[in-house]
């Protein structure tokens, strides 16, 4: 396998659990592979995430109980993060979806729906906005 075959993805979430079954699924995945760096704070996530890109982030809505994703997700892009980013909310909330996607996300799910082929889509629309899927297409 080459190395372009391994998604790099960052999850930023601060609940333990979220963040375990995260990396549950990205143990699970074989193809492509998946690598998950994880955070429970915004600050030491945007630091990894300017030093080395990573293909898919995954933001969880509310960080410390604060609706931060729009936030973070406009840092992120005025940083010139071109990537994918997909935010978990607990609570969907009419017009959120829209909201986050107007702002730059490309996904908003439900937590309670991220089941791992609901994962493993993330992955694949990740692949798909950063040329991996094509080149996988090409190389396989």
């Amino acid at each position: 396998m080459r190395a372009e075959d391994v998604l790099a993805i960052v999850a930023i979430d601060d609940d333990a659990r979220d963040l375990a079954m995260m990396q549950r699924y990205c143990d699970k995945a074989d193809h492509p592979k998946c690598k998950l760096a994880r955070f429970t704070a915004l600050e030491p996530a945007y630091a990894a995430i300017t030093a080395r890109p990573p293909h898919l982030i995954i933001l969880d809505d509310r960080i410390d109980g604060e609706l931060m994703a729009g936030k973070a997700i406009s840092r992120l892009r005025g940083q010139g993060y071109g990537g994918g980013i997909a935010v978990l909310s607990g609570i969907k909330r009419p017009g959120r979806s829209q909201e986050l996607v107007r702002g730059g996300a490309f996904y908003h799910v439900d937590k309670d729906s991220l089941t791992f082929r609901a994962f493993m889509e993330l992955v694949d629309m990740a692949m798909a906005t950063s040329g991996l899927l094509r080149a996988r297409r090409a190389g396989a």
